[in-house]
């Protein structure tokens, strides 16, 4: 076993490595059982022309196994970059634009300048410029940051909101396409990467901060990617088995905007997929920001998705678990999944979540405006608090906050056990919080409390369920109280005229609705709540107050809670998981803050 040290800020590559002579770049031959310790900003060997760094090239181990690349305990935190900064000097003025030649044929994915330096109070860093025509460039005024860069000649025009790169003391950088991956392990088992950042890979359709092909057994743990590109963090099973493989502790922000994934987990047929895991991680969706801290114009709001296992074919995905989990998603963004699974086989029971091949646990969602759910999914106590804005841009045509997106016939099946659902349709008119798309979908929810939490009111449509006249498709709900915040014309199954009592499955839940008159259904034998009592819930209550006193800010029963005279005791409570009061098996489910089990799951 051999040990590197290397530090990007004080190392030399003709030092021997060690930790008082070490390397300024990753070395390229290592061995098995080798340990890298890394400090400071890490970037490539060679510096383009023109430029103070260089983008951090691919690093490619194969077949090495038991290695360790980690972060140099009580040195500068490590950060490989994927961007090439200029030299503050040589800058030519041009109109309102400066200039500077860099390097011909490139292919730029985006210009940043004072990203480092510009981050709001969500912890995001903005700074991008927007791409534009060399005369919008030298015309520019404002405060939005604009770029453009002839390839032929290679001369990059920048307007900075009025700063001059000579002296403003913030360098202009860049990112090219060249489909970059920082850190990548092509076949081994064991291998681990540990405590390392990554910012500045937003270019090229398969870059990775860290990718590990054909790993087994292997770990990528409390490592943050910042504006990273296409994916963050990935095993990939391409000729081996894609076996216990973890993600651990890690944050994505601002990802890739038309198609990313935090985690992505493949497989083909050569291998299969199971016992993935992903602990106690961060993502955060929003697409780039420009230089005046706004959504950089041109982006794409759809296909953010935050873990995605996959399998193209061969062996279906098994044994995948989500545990302990945060995606927040940011206002006027569209189109975001939490997680997502493909090829996978159905629970041998959908109401046990233990039987699920893809399994989220203590996990939470906060923003966006759609969940796309996943072939036989289960959620269990998760924090789901989902938003949506009429002005939000792509996306707001979308039939569901939360729903399908495959309008086949497959059988598709997904579980929500002992979950908080919050949902808010302020502004847009025919909100449908539970959406199915296709034939024989089967959504299950089971101890949840689902609540509508819009605050206007008439002329607007409240509706929980939908079901878009497909008739074969199920909503089931088991001991769950749904109510609605606000008066509107509410309506708890909408599009089902035509849906028979046995696909509206409900027993044993709590209804509220501000208005007596409000439906349970479009379905004219089954709209009225005693018309709904005799032929679908027969153990409904329809509660005459609200069931959540705090609402929306979570969904506690209290003494104050109209449900809490009704409430099961604790003995009662079959399963018990997720429970914290004696209410939860029947009359919904009111969660532990998941954010506290993060120390707990990393044994912190």
């Amino acid at each position: 076993m051999a040990e590197f040290y290397i530090n990007g800020d004080t190392g030399d590559d003709a030092n021997a490595g060690t930790e008082l002579a070490p390397r300024k770049t990753l070395p390229t031959s290592i061995s098995s059982g080798d340990v890298l310790y890394l400090a400071g900003t890490i970037r490539g060997a060679t510096t383009p022309t023109g430029a103070a760094t260089a983008n951090a090239s691919l690093t490619t181990y194969t077949n090495k196994s038991n290695v360790t690349v980690q972060q140099w305990k009580g040195q500068t935190q490590a950060e490989l970059r994927g961007d090439v900064q200029l030299v503050q000097s040589g800058w030519t003025a041009s109109t309102n634009a400066w200039q500077k030649t860099i390097a011909t044929g490139l292919t730029l994915s985006h210009v940043v300048y004072k990203w480092d330096a510009n981050i709001d109070g969500s912890g995001r860093h903005y700074g991008f410029l927007q791409s534009d025509s060399l005369a919008n460039v030298q015309n520019a005024t404002g405060s939005t940051g604009k770029y453009h860069y002839a390839s032929g000649t290679g001369v990059l025009s920048v307007y900075l909101g009025g700063d001059n790169p000579n002296t403003s003391g913030f360098p202009v950088a860049y990112c090219a396409v060249d489909g970059s991956t920082a850190i990548f392990f092509n076949g081994g088992t064991g291998n681990v990467v540990d405590g390392i950042n990554f910012a500045l890979y937003p270019g090229g359709s398969d870059c990775y901060c860290v990718r590990m092909d054909d790993n087994q057994n292997s770990i990528i743990r409390l490592c943050t990617a910042r504006d990273a590109g296409f994916h963050a963090f990935g095993f990939l099973g391409q000729t081996v088995a894609n076996v216990n493989n973890t993600i651990e502790g890690c944050a994505g922000y601002g990802l890739r905007h038309d198609g990313t994934y935090t985690v992505h987990y493949t497989t083909n047929a050569a291998g299969s997929l199971s016992g993935a895991v992903v602990r106690a991680c961060a993502f955060h969706g929003y697409r780039y920001l420009g230089l005046d801290g706004a959504v950089l114009g041109g982006l794409s709001a759809n296909g953010q998705i935050g873990c995605y296992a996959h399998a193209d074919t061969g062996s279906p995905v098994t044994g995948v678990l989500y545990d302990g989990c945060t995606f927040t998603y940011y206002a006027g963004e569209t189109g975001f999944v939490p997680y997502d699974a493909a090829n996978t086989t159905a629970p041998s029971d959908k109401w046990d979540w233990s039987t699920y091949p893809v399994r989220a646990d203590r996990c939470t969602v906060t923003g966006g405006i759609h969940w796309r759910l996943s072939q036989y999914m289960a959620s269990r106590r998760c924090t789901i608090h989902m938003t949506r804005s009429g002005s939000s841009g792509a996306g707001v045509g979308q039939p569901g906050v939360i729903g399908f997106t495959a309008t086949g016939g497959a059988a598709y099946g997904v579980l929500f056990e002992a979950c908080e659902i919050i949902f808010d349709g302020d502004g847009l008119a025919g909100v449908r919080n539970f959406v199915v798309h296709g034939a024989n979908h089967d959504i299950r929810l089971l101890n949840c409390s689902v609540w509508e939490a819009a605050t206007t009111g008439a002329g607007e449509a409240h509706i929980m369920f939908a079901w878009n006249s497909i008739n074969t498709a199920h909503i089931r709900a088991r001991g769950c109280v749904i109510g609605f915040l606000t008066e509107g014309w509410s309506t708890l199954c909408w599009e089902d005229a035509s849906t028979d009592a046995a696909h509206h499955d409900f027993l044993d839940c709590a209804y509220y609705f501000l208005r007596s008159g409000d439906n349970m259904s479009e379905n004219t034998s089954l709209d009225s709540k005693s018309e709904w009592a005799a032929s679908v819930d027969t153990s409904a209550r329809q509660l005459a107050a609200a069931p959540f006193p705090s609402a929306p800010t979570n969904l506690s029963l209290t003494s104050a809670s109209s449900v809490w005279s009704v409430r099961r005791a604790t003995s009662d409570i079959i399963p018990a998981v997720g429970i914290n009061a004696g209410y939860a098996r029947f009359y919904g489910a009111w969660q532990y803050p998941p954010r506290a089990a993060v120390s707990r799951l990393l044994g912190l």
